[in-house]
């Protein structure tokens, strides 16, 4: 679990501090859930489902977990979302 605390600038000049779980990151965006939006309860709750999924989800990522080029994807064959 990687948590952020920066400071944020929108389009307008409004800034604001947040604090962001890290769900995804490259050099274009940062996207995760902003904790700064939660109750201290929330969080709590949050990082409790996070570390049990972390733990649940681990040997699955040890054997499996890959990460592909998209350029090297010649033909998409099915794609479902759930």
């Amino acid at each position: 679990m990687k948590i952020k605390h920066f400071m944020y600038e929108k389009s307008d000049g409004d800034e604001s501090e947040r604090q962001v779980m890290v769900l995804h990151e490259n050099k274009a965006y940062l996207e995760g859930i902003d904790i700064t939006k939660l109750t201290p309860q929330e969080v709590l709750q949050l990082f409790s489902i996070q570390r049990e999924y972390e733990a649940k989800i681990g040997p699955f990522i040890k054997k499996a977990y890959r990460r592909f080029n998209q350029d090297n994807i010649k033909k998409i064959l099915a794609e479902t979302k759930e």
